[in-house]
């Protein structure tokens, strides 16, 4: 598993925890501070994570929805 962060003076605003099998990976988690949503936030993460594993040739990315 793995883990990216946003940090805007030292405060966490976001996070996404995921784990990668193979070609493979899942987000497990993804949340963004109550005090920064709608700000872009989760979606800066979501690129980044994206570019991230491109370079390591994970082929698809899924995303699990919870209640």
């Amino acid at each position: 598993m793995s883990k990216k962060t946003i940090l805007i003076n030292t405060t966490v605003t976001g996070y996404c925890l995921y784990q990668v099998i193979f070609e493979q990976a899942e987000i497990l988690r993804i949340g963004t501070h109550p005090d920064y949503q709608r700000q872009g936030i989760a979606s800066q993460i979501f690129a980044r994570l994206n570019t991230e594993l491109r370079k390591h040739q994970v082929e698809s990315l899924l995303l699990g929805a919870r209640r």
